[in-house]
């Protein structure tokens, strides 16, 4: 198999192809069954998206807040991390969008969508464990092996060897470690998750922790969209 990321020697480089490779985007009905599914919002949980991609989860999200004008505290609520700098921006833009709809501010929109947009990698520097009770996206899937070497030794000291076949595991790892003993997660993922070999010790351990409360399959054909930034290789 060709590795596409041969050439990807310095961590810009690295993000740049990881988001041509990985970025798929959940279309709104399916993130919205998805929210209906994890209960969200409750009383006063809060919930993060540890991919963001282009902010759909997060609006959302914010979507079913009783948010009143240029209320940062309420809006804190919902955050994501988001590595790839295009991404973040459109992020970014769409929550200000929202934001700005409902009444707020253009500066206070603003302020608030730079605030809990993070620009950062999720897996290296999140928010601390017990932050959310609520992680909910659509983390990206790709084999630890075809990753740029450069995140590889990124990832290679934080991660535990039954984290590192896909980064899709690593995500869950990651949330699944953050998450409070009420915890819920709420991910789009790769059914190979369920039924490869190569998972069934990331099975185990994080069975020792959580369990599986729903699966139900997507229409690929009407359940993702891809990002204009995303490019795929002749």
């Amino acid at each position: 198999m060709l590795d596409l990321f041969d050439a990807a020697g310095d961590l810009s480089a690295a993000i740049e192809a990881l988001h041509a490779a990985t970025a798929l985007y959940t279309a709104e009905p399916v993130v919205d069954v998805l929210l209906d599914r994890i209960g969200w919002p409750d009383a006063d949980g809060r919930l993060v998206d540890p991919s963001a991609g282009d902010g759909m989860f997060m609006v959302r999200a914010l979507s079913r807040l009783d948010l009143a004008p240029d209320d940062f505290q309420e809006v804190a609520r919902v955050q994501g991390w988001e590595l790839h700098p295009g991404a973040m921006r459109s992020a970014r833009e769409r929550v200000q969008s929202h934001l700005i709809s409902n009444g707020w501010s253009i500066a206070a929109a603003q302020r608030a969508a730079q605030a809990i947009v993070h620009h950062g990698d999720f897996l290296t520097g999140g928010p601390a464990p017990g932050t959310f009770r609520f992680c909910a996206g659509n983390p990206p899937y790709l084999r630890y092996g075809h990753l740029p070497e450069v995140l590889k030794d990124l990832y290679r000291p934080i991660l535990p060897d039954f984290a590192r076949g896909d980064l899709l595991h690593a995500f869950l790892d990651r949330c699944v470690y953050n998450m409070p003993p009420d915890g819920i997660i709420g991910f789009v993922t790769s059914d190979r998750i369920w039924i490869n070999e190569t998972a069934a010790n990331l099975r185990k351990q994080l069975g020792h922790k959580v369990g599986i409360g729903h699966i139900s399959r997507l229409d690929a054909s009407s359940s993702f969209y891809m990002p204009k930034t995303r490019y795929l290789p002749g």
